[in-house]
Order: structure tokens, then C-alpha cells, then sequence
């Protein structure tokens, strides 16, 4: 079944659950290794500006090379995602990114339509500030979604519909998020350009489909720590594992 039309149908029918997810469940233990040194920054630059768009399409903040590498699945409708952000993201950039021991991967993983517009405008600026943004749709999600429920089902509808051939500028006015974009930098003619990019679109809709059936995710936020998915059950059990490998 093509992937978008799924997506669109689940969600059109079950807003209510929009900003609903699994837990990612995991497998596999994480080698255990002695403590690792800090690595220097490049002169005059710190790894918590150092934002780099990976092969995985993933963007990548911190030491490209560093020795433990921790990736995020993550859903921009995901509650749970929205929470880990809230819980985590500070002490993750601040106590393990910003030692050059470590580098967060961030991939975006869809769970409805909504998710893809919000995804195509975190991605609309500048590779440094896709973190920010992506940021932002978390510290606002529930403002965002909790808006969904009070738009016209039909107009909604009639709008995603129209993306295959117009794009989704039209999904993200019935949205009601170009503002909110607006308000953090990417004017609208940037916003239009890139709603109206296919090849992001399918970007986006290919990484979900390679998560679900090249690294098993099956629900978000999924971790996976140097290639090896792990359990999650909150920043502490994550945070437990980083310094198992290596970064305490």
C-alpha cells in the first residue's frame, strides 16, 4: 500500500490518537567500555553548534567521528518523543554532545501526514537550525495538535488530498503552522518552496519505511547507541547506557 495514503486515511480518521505512539521497544546490550576521553572542538567552534545532515538523511549535532554515536526515531506527533525532548535534550547536548564523546542523530519518523508537513518545515532553513526547530514542535506540540481537533475535517481532508500534486502548502494552511514557522524564521515564501518539494517529501517517507523494516522500529522515540537498538523506559535507562559505553 503506498505509504502516504495509509498514513493520510489513519489519521483523517482517528485525530484523537494524533499525538499518540508506543514506546520503542529494543534488543541487544551495548558493549561496555572503559571511560572515554573528551575530544577538542575544531578552533574557535563547539560540537553543539556542529549540525551535519547524515547519509540516513538524519541530522546529525556534534562530533561527526565520535566514538559513541546515539540515534533518535522520533515522530513530531509522538507524545512520548515531545516528553524525552523536554527531559533530555538539554542534558544531552550540554553533558554528552558538547564533550565530543558523543553525537545525537535525530531521524524523523512518520506516524501521520501531519507529522510530514511539520518534518518538511523543521528541514526548511538552514542545516543548523533544523535542531532548534524540531526543538520548538516539541516545547508547542500539544498547542499544535490540541489546535487540529477545533479545523474542518473536510477542509483538512481536501487539502491533504491535494498534495500529490500541488504539495503540502495548502495541508500546512489548513494546519494552521505557517505562522508558527514565520514566527521562527522561515518566511512563507521558504515555507511554500519547501511543501512543495517532492523529493524532501519522499525523503521523509522513505526513512520512515527503511526504520520500520531495516532497523525494526516499531514505535517512537526507538534509540539505537553505535548500531545497537536499545531498551528505552525513560532518560535515566538511556543516560544509564551512554555512560555504560563509555561517556562518564
Amino acid at each position: 500500500m503506498n505509504i502516504m495514503k495509509s498514513l493520510t486515511m489513519t489519521s483523517l480518521l482517528a485525530l484523537s490518537t494524533i499525538g499518540l505512539s508506543a514506546c520503542g521497544g529494543g534488543e541487544g546490550e551495548v558493549t561496555s567500555a572503559e571511560p572515554l576521553p573528551n575530544v577538542e572542538a575544531p578552533a574557535g567552534s563547539e560540537w553543539r553548534n556542529v549540525v551535519a545532515k547524515t547519509e540516513e538523511n538524519g541530522y546529525l549535532i556534534g562530533n561527526p567521528d565520535a566514538p559513541i554515536k546515539l540515534v533518535e526515531y522520533a515522530a513530531l506527533t509522538c507524545g512520548a518523543c515531545a516528553a524525552f525532548e523536554n527531559d533530555a535534550y538539554a542534558e544531552i547536548i550540554e553533558d554528552y554532545v558538547s564533550t565530543g564523546r558523543v553525537s545525537f542523530e535525530i531521524r524523523n519518523y512518520l506516524l501521520n501526514p501531519y507529522g510530514l508537513v511539520l518534518g518538511l518545515l523543521t528541514r526548511c532553513g538552514p542545516t543548523e537550525s533544523y535542531p532548534a526547530l524540531t526543538e520548538q514542535v516539541f516545547k508547542n506540540q500539544a498547542v499544535i495538535l490540541n489546535g487540529l481537533q477545533s479545523k474542518d475535517p473536510a477542509a483538512m481532508q481536501a487539502a491533504f488530498a491535494s498534495a500529490e500534486t500541488v504539495g503540502y502548502a495548502e495541508a500546512a494552511r489548513a494546519m494552521g503552522v505557517i505562522d508558527f514557522f514565520k514566527e521562527r524564521g522561515i518566511s512563507e515564501d521558504q515555507a511554500n518552496a519547501c511543501l512543495a518539494d517532492k523529493g524532501k517529501a519522499q525523503e521523509l517517507l522513505d526513512m520512515t519505511e527503511k526504520g520500520s523494516k531495516e532497523y525494526k522500529v516499531e514505535g517512537t522515540p526507538s534509540f539505537f547507541i553505535n548500531n545497537v537498538k536499545v531498551e528505552y523506559s525513560g532518560w535515566a535507562n538511556l543516560k544509564g547506557k551512554l555512560q555504560e559505553a563509555g561517556a562518564r
